[in-house]
């Protein structure tokens, strides 16, 4: 069974999952107690495993994995000590950033696609009104990390400033710390 969107996991389970486009796909565990554990494997290969989420609260699990658009893979959903537990599982896709100069609202984490139609100095930058501790990671078109902030904006606010080559693809995780609310503003600006 292919998954997307929101689903009730009840019980350790494990689902078939194809990618619609290759990018950064998150996959988030809430409201939950039953402390979930994820997973994500290629052909029998463990790519990826969380237990409590990369800068979450306790008992919540999140990946953030680079999949390619039509691989097919397993995800694994299952719960510390044993396989009874429920949960609420977030498919997340990558998301293509619009034209320079928007501000996107981010409401969790999520993946992005940016291409830039420019070469040149890039900025990225965070602004969350105080409500939450947004970072920014960007990697290049190689697929190595090409810059990380989490407080160099002010407050708690993210800030990078980069050098991008025009029609190249770069990935970028949009997360944060702590639990919620979570919702912050993200903008991409040619400087």
């Amino acid at each position: 069974m292919d998954i997307y969107g929101v689903t009730q996991v009840n019980n350790a389970t494990e689902y078939t999952f194809t990618p619609v486009m290759t990018g950064l796909w998150v996959f988030y565990t809430a409201g939950t107690s039953s402390d979930p554990m994820l997973a994500i494997y290629e052909d029998g290969v463990l790519l990826q495993s969380d237990d409590d989420g990369f800068g979450d609260d306790f008992y919540n699990s999140e990946l953030v994995t680079y999949l390619t658009y039509g691989t097919q893979y397993v995800l694994q959903a299952s719960f510390y000590g044993g396989a009874s537990g429920r949960c609420t599982l977030m498919v997340r896709p990558p998301v293509t950033v619009p034209e320079t100069g928007a501000v996107m609202s981010i409401d969790a984490s999520q993946g992005l696609t940016f291409i830039p139609s420019e070469s040149g100095t890039w900025e990225f930058r965070t602004s969350n009104n105080g409500a939450s501790d947004p970072f920014l990671i960007v990697y290049a078109p190689d697929g190595s990390q090409l810059g990380n902030d989490d407080d160099g904006g002010g407050g708690k606010n993210s800030l990078l400033t980069l050098e991008l080559q025009a029609w190249e693809t770069y990935d970028v995780y949009a997360g944060y710390f702590g639990p919620g609310p979570v919702r912050y503003d993200l903008s991409i600006v040619r400087r």
